[in-house]
């Protein structure tokens, strides 16, 4: 089941300690990199009072740490819940959080889906234009240039 980012970002979240599975393709600008892309994994939920104090994590009084394939616990690995790469008032979105590794696995192949179909789209676009500049051209020595 999915689960609501309102009931995760509380400091008194009742998933707090909870092993969850979170994903995220994001990629708005086909041009560039995915701006937050997660394969889909396993992590705990933990408060961001248990973090060092230069780190800072907006949005949200809790934060999720990866997990290795053991389960162990890889500290290095903080994983905000909100993408706070654009503007500080705004947060973002969220990661997307699951009870279970299957819906998980399926949300993140639709957002690799409906990515790949923003592709075929701009694949369509791009090769009609030229197209239509080839035909221009075409029509131009055509018209102009053969005696």
């Amino acid at each position: 089941m999915k689960i609501d980012t309102k009931e995760i970002i509380k400091g008194d979240s009742l998933y707090i300690g909870k092993k969850l599975w979170i994903s995220e393709f994001k990629r708005e600008d086909l041009d560039k990199k995915a701006s937050r892309f997660i394969r889909p994994q396993r992590a705990l939920l933990r408060s961001n009072s248990e973090i060092n104090s230069n780190k800072r994590i907006y949005y949200s009084d809790n934060h999720f740490v990866g997990l290795n394939k053991k389960g162990e616990l890889l500290k290095s690995k903080i994983i905000a819940i909100f993408d706070n790469t654009g503007y500080r008032s705004y947060t973002g979105t969220s990661i997307k959080i699951f009870d279970n590794e299957q819906e998980c696995r399926d949300s993140f192949v639709a957002q690799a889906e409906e990515i790949g179909q923003r592709v075929d789209i701009m694949i369509e676009s791009s090769k009609k234009y030229w197209e239509d500049v080839r035909s221009e051209i075409n029509s131009e020595i055509i018209n102009n240039w053969k005696y």
